[in-house]
């Protein structure tokens, strides 16, 4: 097999770079900003779009904002439910039964 030049690790690391900064942990945030940018270029060209850009905009992003803070809690309630430091129960000795 052969080993990737320098240009084509170059650019790899540069794609992988750019998708973490830009996707990193939240995807719907990425995905909210490709569909808002399609639905105002959509929107855009209608005759009253000034309108419809202006309500259609913040509410979008409001979704994908509320979209990301539900699935952070959810992940963080399916975390701390396996980790949490309530009471244990208690073990009996083998060597005492």
């Amino acid at each position: 097999m052969r080993r990737p030049s320098r240009w084509g690790r170059l650019a790899r690391g540069f794609g992988r770079f750019w998708w973490d900064f830009l996707v990193g942990d939240t995807p719907e945030i990425a995905i909210g900003v490709v569909v808002i940018i399609m639905t105002i270029s959509l929107v855009s060209r209608t005759e009253r779009s000034s309108v419809i850009v202006a309500v259609a905009l913040p509410a979008l992003a409001v979704a994908a904002l509320g979209t990301s803070i539900d699935r952070a809690r959810r992940r963080a309630r399916g975390a701390g439910s396996t980790s949490s430091p309530g009471p244990q129960p208690a073990r009996e000795d083998p060597a005492r039964s």
